[in-house]
């Protein structure tokens, strides 16, 4: 809903730091400190790596959260332990700090990275969630035209997913009053509501993609070899028009709703980066080393890989010719 521009791509820390100067500007000013560690340019830099790093206490929040919530036992995090042998020590002789992790908290900062991995390979980039992500895009993106040409369902939208549908909203615009209010007063009931109301829809793609969602008739993904090219994606968005003809899309508009049924993509995982903002074991001796680089940080190195996986989502009724 939130479009990149020259600025680079929408992040949701670019609209919590608007929500936090909104507050600040509201309280006089008083969160003047939390915006300047959120932004890292508090005197004392190392309070920047709590809030955003490969060892924030976001991911250990949402780890240890999610794991819970989805049953997924691999997910579940020493937390305590880890907090406990946090130390800031010193860098650049003296002249700032950092955090680092005592030696005797390795094996509890390597089984949370561990645990990271496991959770985006089977919770956050599991097969179904990818497939449903790409529906509810492509019901956005069908609702947004039918939302130009007047559409009496999209029109009784949530207001604030209204405003976003009738409206192109770029990056740079994050910080407007008017996109923090409708982002701030969006939420899950808003959407379901909205997808409700366009079942009802007379265009028939719109309804059926809401319709599938709300019924959990989510699409299937199918993992490639290789990225597609534009050859392949010309020849699925073909038959995905045949189909949608065979179901009573009008030809004319079969075409261009096409590619709402077919979505190519890349799933991506890498569950630590020994740059930038490593993280560091602080060994007996006192020396410094990057948790990879580490005594028994072999299991660490091997998933600082990424792992790349091309795809495409489709209606599991579409017979889609893949080769």
């Amino acid at each position: 809903l939130i479009v990149a521009d020259a600025t680079g791509e929408f992040r949701h820390e670019t609209m919590s730091r608007a929500l936090i100067a909104r507050l600040d500007a509201r309280f006089g000013g008083r969160l003047g400190l939390a915006l300047a560690l959120f932004d890292g340019t508090y005197a004392r830099p190392f309070f920047h790596e709590l809030v955003a790093s490969q060892l924030d206490v976001d991911r250990l929040d949402y780890l240890r959260r999610d794991s819970f919530f989805t049953g997924v036992a691999e997910g579940v995090v020493g937390v305590e332990r880890i907090i406990k042998t946090m130390r800031v020590h010193p860098t650049d002789g003296g002249a700032g700090s950092r955090i680092v992790i005592e030696a005797k908290g390795a094996y509890a900062v390597e089984s949370y990275v561990l645990s990271r991995r496991l959770m985006y390979a089977q919770v956050y980039l599991h097969k179904t969630v990818i497939a449903a992500d790409h529906l509810l895009r492509s019901a956005f993106a069908r609702a947004q035209t039918r939302a130009a040409a007047g559409d009496a369902a999209v029109e009784a939208s949530a207001p604030p997913l209204w405003f976003f549908l009738t409206r192109r909203v770029s990056t740079s615009q994050a910080s407007d009053p008017a996109v923090v209010d409708a982002f701030a007063r969006l939420d899950d009931t808003g959407v379901l509501y909205s997808l409700t109301r366009w079942t009802e829809s007379p265009d028939p793609v719109l309804a059926d993609l809401s319709q599938r969602f709300l019924q959990r008739r989510l699409f299937q993904t199918r993992y490639l070899d290789a990225e597609p090219t534009e050859a392949d994606l010309a020849r699925w968005h073909a038959q995905a028009a045949d189909w949608l003809v065979s179901r009573g899309v009008p030809a004319s508009d079969a075409a261009e709703a096409a590619p709402l049924y077919v979505s190519p993509g890349v799933s991506r995982l890498r569950a630590y980066g020994p740059t930038p903002a490593a993280i560091c074991i602080l060994e007996r001796d006192g020396r410094i080393r990057e948790l990879s680089e580490a005594p028994d940080g072999i299991s660490v190195g091997a998933m600082a890989e990424s792992v790349t996986k091309p795809y495409v989502c489709f209606p599991k009724e579409l017979d889609l010719r893949l080769s």
